[in-house]
């Protein structure tokens, strides 16, 4: 089962994102980091991979990050009793 990740979490992979990107640890460090997240925080994991390897080629700016998408539908309003 996958866990939905919190805002918490959104914002320590963004930090951990940005450190890696900007070079600001040295490679030996980020894959220390990744292997952590890939072995203990799978979720974790997923996210930060799609962050180094699509969002960098999706953004606009070194420091532009994703949205939070917020829910627009509440499916609750929909359902006929």
């Amino acid at each position: 089962m996958i866990s939905q990740l919190s805002e918490k979490d959104i914002d320590e992979i963004h930090i951990i994102f940005t450190i890696i990107d900007r070079a600001l640890i040295n490679d030996e460090m980020s894959i220390k980091i990744i292997t952590h997240y890939y072995e203990n925080e799978y979720e974790h994991y997923i996210y930060l991979e799609w962050l180094l390897l699509r969002w960098v080629a999706l953004r606009s700016s070194r420091n532009h990050l994703p949205k939070r998408i917020k829910p627009v539908l509440n499916i609750n309003n929909y359902i006929t009793k």
